[in-house]
């Protein structure tokens, strides 16, 4: 199956699953496709998609391709706690929470996520100071094209 195929008929599953629904909109995280046809969509809402959110995305899936004729396995589920954040809807979803953020230049940052917009995020620095100038001030903007990898801190 082509990912290009698979990822325009996934994006109609949600927007029609989404109709259908009031509250908690479903949307795409990553999708992809490998040379063996196993095919892995991970989705989510913002107050966490559920087993049963995956088996319509599943059965509906399976209703457009005949799983017998084109032989394919697929895999819907949400993408876990302590995976990157990926698209602006995990970050929306993670608002008020705390982040570690390497950026592509190497920099590392932790705070509160305060904001989010199409171009950056804003987060609020939990590191403390070890001397008067260690760190920019509260709060700071980071575009979201420079983030190299993002996951929300899971304290217990």
């Amino acid at each position: 199956m082509q990912k290009e195929q698979v990822i325009e008929s996934v994006k109609g599953i949600i927007e029609q699953l989404n109709s259908q629904i009031n509250e908690n909109q479903l949307f795409i995280v990553s999708i992809s496709v490998t040379p063996a046809n196993k095919i892995t969509i991970l989705a989510d809402t913002h107050n966490g998609i559920t087993i049963q959110e995956c088996a319509q995305i599943s059965r509906a899936f399976q209703d457009i391709y005949d799983i017998e004729t084109l032989d394919y396995e697929i895999e819907v589920s949400s993408p876990g706690l302590g995976n990157p954040l990926i698209v602006k809807e995990q970050y929306i979803k993670n608002i008020g929470r705390e982040l570690k953020i390497d950026t592509n230049d190497s920099k590392r940052f932790k705070g509160i996520l305060k904001s989010v917009s199409d171009t950056d995020i804003e987060i609020e620095s939990t590191v403390k100071k070890k001397k008067k100038d260690d760190l920019p001030e509260n709060p700071q903007k980071i575009n979201t094209e420079q983030i190299k990898s993002a996951k929300v801190v899971i304290n217990f």
